[in-house]
């Protein structure tokens, strides 16, 4: 019998994951925020919000409200600690497969659906191709893909810090460029994590070439692997048996030493000085049933320190019209209707999980209710209402003290305004009734900025904000 409950944890050799490196290093969010979007047009928001709360929301820096969580994975500006991808991977093939849908479809249809597979911003392509783009123009117009793999170093070190990726080798066989290509997550190999690329990264890799308006690889197979047989197989299913890999009985594998491995497969990676681990090197493919994919691959190492893929593809010369039209497109924000189409459901989700407060002004007694419960009066209501309903209408967030303090609404005598002490008060007043929601946190000197994890509605007498 097979399980497939892929345990985060198991994914990480490390004693103590959460204090581990991959805590420390951050990668941008685009990445997930294109897993979300296919998440969006492919399944109910209940389903989406289920995904998201089942991979945990906590290594995303603090733990952050829904509503909080999804705001920042759809922003441009948003970073996500790397252990949150693996934290992803584990979780996201369960998922599909409880709801009959498969990995291999999914990601295929994220560089599909997300405009040319462009799901990094335009612009930080456009800046991660200058370095290449002149050296790429001069001598390679007879093989315009190669600047596929030119860019893959500068795309894996922009997209996770301390990312280390290149060419080994390239090779002409008859009408195909094959080029073997590496890629590790740490230098130092102390800290190895074990993930499924083949089946998280491959897809993304093959139709990386339509970003560029050319057509996709054809081929890429996995040559080694951090991840383990045990990562994808239940214990009750597999064993070792005289260095063999057997599941349900059957020899598919055998334990050999890496350096060996390498040598035989000409692969030269003295550069890089990996240690020499027993890796398990398959002599069949395995098929899941489960998963209903092959995980495993004839010839393929599994447990390696570093990831090692080569890429096939047929010869063709010169460049498209559409050459880099999908990166264009995105500056232009001519996007694609499916994104269009995914924009709108995640608005949806936005009203469906935001907590709301509902702040109110009351002229008659110069107080503040908050959801109904009177909290304060007097000055520190009025400085309350002047922030509150500048955030509300014209999305402010930071202040000074001397416009408060030049209000004659709420000063009378600018030299001995009390302000910084009635503010004081809001500070614990909105710690205290609404933690995690609402603060007003101090930037600099005489000034600070007033944060909103939630939706805020401000009203005043009969009118609304």
């Amino acid at each position: 019998m097979e399980i497939l409950a892929p345990n985060p944890a198991k994914w990480l050799p490390i004693e103590n994951p959460a204090s581990s490196r991959y805590h420390r290093l951050f990668m941008k969010a685009d990445y997930f925020k294109t897993i979300h979007m296919i998440l969006l047009l492919e399944f109910s928001l209940e389903d989406v919000r289920g995904f998201w709360n089942r991979v945990n929301h906590s290594e995303v820096g603090e733990v952050l409200p829904e509503y909080g969580f999804y705001r920042m994975i759809w922003g441009d500006a948003g970073k996500v600690p790397i252990i949150y991808y693996y934290r992803v991977s584990a979780c996201l093939e369960t998922f599909l497969v409880e709801r009959n849908h498969t990995l291999m479809d999914f990601m295929w249809k994220v560089p599909y659906r997300s405009n040319g597979s462009t799901f990094a911003p335009g612009s930080d392509l456009l800046a991660w191709f200058k370095p290449v783009m002149k050296i790429f123009f001069f001598f390679n117009r007879k093989d315009p893909k190669a600047i596929v793999f030119e860019l893959a170093n500068f795309f894996a070190k922009n997209w996770v810090e301390g990312s280390i990726a290149g060419i080994l080798r390239r090779e002409e066989v008859g009408d195909w460029h094959h080029v073997v290509g590496y890629m590790m997550t740490d230098a130092t190999f102390s800290e190895i994590l074990r993930v499924d690329h083949h089946g998280m990264i491959g897809p993304l890799v093959l139709a990386s070439p339509r970003l560029l308006g050319l057509t996709p690889l054809e081929e890429a197979d996995s040559l080694c692997n951090c991840i383990l047989p045990e990562n994808f197989i239940d214990a009750s299913a597999m064993e070792y048996r005289d260095d063999n890999l057997l599941i349900h009985g059957e020899i598919f594998g055998r334990k050999v030493e890496f350096q060996d491995y390498c040598a035989r497969n000409r692969l030269d990676l003295s550069a890089f000085h990996p240690p020499n681990p027993r890796v398990v090197e398959m002599s069949r493919d395995y098929f899941c049933p489960i998963r209903k994919r092959t995980v495993l691959f004839k010839g393929s190492v599994y447990g390696a320190p570093m990831m090692v893929s080569v890429f096939k593809y047929r010869k063709t010369e010169g460049f498209s019209e559409n050459f880099l039209a999908h990166i264009i497109d995105d500056l232009d924000g001519d996007c694609l209707l499916d994104i269009k189409t995914a924009g709108n459901k995640h608005i949806q989700l936005l009203d469906l999980v935001r907590d709301k407060v509902v702040i109110e002004y009351h002229p008659e007694d110069e107080s503040i209710s908050i959801d109904g419960q009177h909290v304060v009066k007097g000055v520190p209501a009025k400085i309350l209402r002047k922030i509150v309903s500048s955030h509300v209408r014209d999305g402010r967030k930071d202040f000074e003290f001397r416009e408060f303090k030049r209000d004659p609404e709420i000063t009378i005598d600018p030299k001995n305004s009390h302000f910084e002490e009635r503010l004081n008060r809001l500070v614990v007043l909105l710690e205290s009734r609404l933690p995690k929601k609402i603060a007003i946190q101090k930037t600099r000197r005489g000034a600070f900025a007033f944060e909103a994890t939630c939706y805020v509605s401000f009203k005043e007498d009969a009118r609304s904000v």
